[in-house]
């Protein structure tokens, strides 16, 4: 029988979930906008950093925040 080699997922990929949004927490963008394609294939995401957790998340973000009246 052979055995196949246990792989973690690098640690620096996710980081948990946000405290204040309850949302995945990435490093950095590029490892958000990788999840996002890997886990949501074909559904226009996008990666931001978080005002609370300074992290990166993805998902839509509401129009206040995008005209930046709101956070």
């Amino acid at each position: 029988m052979t055995l196949k080699p246990i792989t973690a997922r690098p640690s620096s990929l996710q980081l948990g979930t946000c405290t204040t949004t309850g949302k995945r927490r990435y490093t950095s963008r590029r490892h958000a906008r990788s999840s996002a394609r890997r886990l949501h294939p074909g559904t226009p995401l996008r990666a931001y950093q978080c005002h609370a957790c300074h992290d990166w998340h993805i998902g839509n973000l509401p129009h206040r925040v995008k005209n930046g009246d709101d956070w």
